[in-house]
């Protein structure tokens, strides 16, 4: 038996990074297990796990199964009335298992989400306690070391998260940078992990889905497919752009992405501003695959200007698609970058950032080299990750 905790990914449609792995996960083991894979929701007024109500399946397995497509904040979805979380929560309560007792010798506890809720004391007290094996996946550790840059509440009982990963028996980082950050935070904080410690690349979907790569010379489109808070870095994107439009040159900025409280207002403040003053750029929101897989389609090249990373998952899946990327040359960027179809630069400075898009903007022999590069590299799917993550239970 594999338990997954899908906690956020069954909540809601939101679909970014983190929700797009475990949707991808989730798929490829109940294709591939061979034994029952049972998707839990934490409940944290219960304390307790909970096994999915039809409707957070449907969550988990298809996001926009039920016609959800554009929106700032997602998430909302779930709750559409003042009583949808009384509901749900007396729904869980009928639904609630006792975790430590249902494991057994051979059976794993797949944990490829963050958690920072009651989950922390739970997962920790396992230790010993239960039977199987538990594997978790790590992000980064961007919420302890950066908490700024961090939506409201996401460092809150961060370093705790940290420390229970310790207590697993293994935890597989989503890059190598992000794993030598996790081991350094052990160090910090005096911790002697229990867990094996390892570093497996993020993936995409089963290869004869690829799309057919070709970019097109006469497109002008450059598409941002990220949410909108401090450490993606949409301000410099914009700023960067706009010195871009008043040197004339001409090419129309798509932005996809769901909006954070606080920060993404300033982000979509500043592209009415740019709109009004006559620039071609749209702020698309957050929308279904298909809508997504239509924008890598028609752009030029794509451009994630984050500055902090544990991994990066728009660049890898633009270069799947043939399309180039412009993203940092430092950090978890550059690790997925470094195989090819990226153009690298400082992102954090204005003018290289303009500087590389102008680039693949001005010079099609530059942008068709990348794109060859591009739809050279060879890439891991979640099928074979999942047949990889089998092989270690």
């Amino acid at each position: 038996m594999i338990f997954v905790d899908a906690t956020s990914s069954s909540k809601s449609p939101l679909n970014t990074g983190v929700q797009r792995v475990v949707r991808s996960l989730f798929a490829a083991l109940a294709r591939h297990a061979g034994v029952p894979v049972e998707p839990l929701i934490w409940n944290d007024l219960l304390g307790s796990y909970c096994v999915l109500s039809r409707r957070e399946h449907r969550f988990l397995t298809d996001a926009f199964a039920e016609g959800r497509h554009a929106s700032a904040k997602p998430e909302r979805a779930a709750n559409p009335w003042p009583w949808s979380k009384m509901t749900r929560h007396l729904g869980q309560r009928r639904r609630r298992i006792d975790l430590a007792a249902r494991l057994r010798e051979g059976d794993l506890l797949f944990v490829p989400e963050i958690f920072q809720d009651r989950r922390v004391a739970l997962l920790t007290g396992l230790e010993g306690l239960a039977q199987g094996r538990r594997i978790a996946v790590f992000h980064d550790t961007i919420a302890y070391r950066r908490p700024e840059l961090s939506p409201p509440g996401r460092a809150r009982n961060f370093a705790a998260y940290l420390d229970s990963l310790a207590t697993f028996d293994e935890v597989i980082a989503v890059s190598e940078f992000s794993s030598e950050d996790l081991a350094a935070v052990w160090r910090e904080r005096g911790i002697k992990p229990r867990a094996q410690l390892s570093a497996r690349s993020l993936c995409v979907e089963r290869s004869e889905g690829r799309p057919l790569p070709g970019v097109s010379a006469l497109s002008r489109r450059v598409l941002c497919v990220s949410t909108l808070e401090p450490r993606k870095n949409h301000l410099s994107l914009l700023a960067a752009c706009e010195s871009l439009w008043r040197a004339g040159v001409l090419f129309q900025l798509e932005l996809i992405g769901r909006a954070t409280p606080g920060h993404g207002e300033r982000v979509a403040a500043e592209v009415a501003r740019l709109r009004g003053a006559g620039h071609a750029v749209e702020w698309r929101l957050h929308v279904d695959d298909t809508t997504l897989m239509e924008a890598y389609a028609a752009c030029r090249f794509t451009v994630f200007p984050s500055f902090i990373e544990g991994f990066g998952l728009p660049i890898l899946e633009s270069v799947w698609r043939g399309r180039p990327c412009v993203c940092a040359n430092f950090g978890a960027m550059a690790e997925v970058a470094r195989e090819g179809g990226c153009e690298t630069t400082d992102v954090r400075d204005v003018d290289q950032l303009a500087s590389s898009m102008r680039r693949l903007l001005d010079d099609d022999t530059r942008l068709d080299e990348l794109a060859r590069a591009a739809v050279a590299r060879v890439f891991p799917t979640w099928d074979d990750y999942a047949q990889w993550l089998l092989g270690r239970v």
